[in-house]
């Protein structure tokens, strides 16, 4: 069954969501329109380059002097024909991504432990210890023995740390990097093990944090007071972001389901984008003259995923590509950053077809509602971005990076130190 511009702007997204199993239970194929979905007109793809006009080009290779800084991006979710659709809805065949752009590309194996189809716990602990483990487990080994992770490792090396998600903070992706729990559920234990991480700056949906300390998953008293004896500040906006100094940080941005372009995580009363998000926090973790290490992670490229939500994947991985593009920008500037961007899995099992030129409309099609186990896309940039060419396993990322900056082989280390 085929519907023409199935994703209405108007109309609610759990709607949009059973109208997606409907067509699934009826074959799994419908019609996309591509241009609807882009904000900027300007960007409206209108046919093919013409013939001899060249393509985007990539983005210089560094030389390979010393690494200070690391950005890992994680898009949740994200395959190559995620990638692809994006590209095409936003800047056309031939135009490019900024994380198309990055001179290194690789392909991922995400095999777990226990699974040949990993999900984000098992996923994130890999590319965080270089360990597998089992899936569901975060921080820790099938046998539950806590390993250490690279963000752990460069935090105790005197570098900044961070990470920004747009799920909950305690969810499974930013788990994995501080947390070491036998489940990914147990997202109370998982807050307490964040907040003594002690790293710089910690920001998402941080309803579990304020649930731990005051007793409420809404913002409240107890839980703000218990912050500040912790030395933590508390942010819930852009513009507090902005004016923050501080050495320690928790941003409470609840999570917001949208339709539209921009993908946003927000607070009650403002709307902040990833990319903004990301340019602060940069700001803010380069300014200890050690380094730093910044995870930034869309969690939405999954959520879309799993209700085969084409246009939903779409809009929060262009989001996502507007934030790859802020730490592309410092790396280019300071010479001294590697930024990788890579996923966790793929989810949905996306394809389309049947796209002609100068059309706007492809079908798309869904294999499942869960998570595959095909290879995932890794892109590079900086100085050592060469490294990650080719066909690796997840578990091969935490370990190439700490060989890059220059740290020991934590990963040959016993287990991670209590938190």
């Amino acid at each position: 069954m085929k519907l023409k511009d199935f994703m209405l702007r108007r109309g609610s997204f759990i709607l949009a969501g059973m109208l997606a199993a409907f067509l699934l239970a009826l074959g799994g194929m419908y019609v996309l329109n591509l241009e609807i979905t882009r904000r900027d007109k300007t960007d409206a793809y209108d046919g093919l380059l013409p013939a001899g006009e060249d393509t985007p080009p990539a983005y210089p290779l560094l030389p390979n002097g010393p690494v200070k800084n690391v950005i890992l991006f994680i898009a949740d979710g994200m395959g190559i024909n995620q990638v692809t659709l994006t590209r095409l809805t936003y800047y056309g065949p031939d135009g490019r991504l900024h994380l198309e752009r990055m001179p290194v590309t690789g392909l991922v194996n995400t095999h777990s432990a226990n699974n040949l189809v990993t999900e984000s716990a098992a996923g994130a602990t890999a590319m965080a210890s270089g360990f597998k483990t089992n899936n569901r487990m975060a921080g820790v080994t099938p046998d539950s023995i806590p390993r250490v992770s690279i963000l752990e490792v460069m935090r105790d090396s005197g570098r900044a740390t961070g990470m920004i998600t747009t799920t909950d903070i305690t969810d499974a992706t930013p788990a994995a990097f501080a947390a070491h729990v036998p489940h990914r559920d147990d997202t109370l234990t998982i807050a307490r093990q964040l907040l003594d991480a002690r790293l710089n700056l910690l920001i998402g949906d941080a309803k579990d944090i304020l649930l731990l300390l005051g007793g409420s998953t809404e913002e409240n008293p107890e839980a703000l007071r218990r912050l500040g004896e912790m030395g933590y500040a508390y942010i819930d906006s852009q513009e507090a972001l902005d004016r923050s100094d501080a050495p320690y940080l928790i941003g409470h941005f609840k999570r917001m389901v949208t339709r539209e372009y921009s993908s946003r995580i927000r607070s009650e009363d403002e709307t902040a984008s990833l990319a903004d998000i990301t340019r602060r926090s940069i700001e803010l973790l380069s300014r200890n003259p050690q380094g730093f290490f910044l995870m930034v992670e869309e969690e939405g490229t999954d959520t879309g995923g799993h209700a085969n939500l084409p246009r939903f994947v779409i809009n929060r991985l262009k989001a996502f590509d507007d934030a790859v593009a802020e730490g592309i920008e410092f790396a280019m500037r300071e010479k001294n950053t590697l930024v990788i961007v890579t996923s966790d899995h793929e989810t949905g099992g996306l394809t389309f077809e049947e796209g002609e030129v100068p059309a706007r409309d492809v079908e798309v099609d869904w294999a499942t509602r869960l998570h595959t186990g095909q290879m995932v896309p890794l892109f590079a940039f900086g100085p050592h971005a060469a490294r990650f060419s080719g066909v690796m396993d997840n578990t091969d990322i935490p370990k190439k990076i700490a060989r890059i900056v220059g740290l020991a082989e934590f990963w040959k280390m016993p287990m991670a130190p209590k938190n």
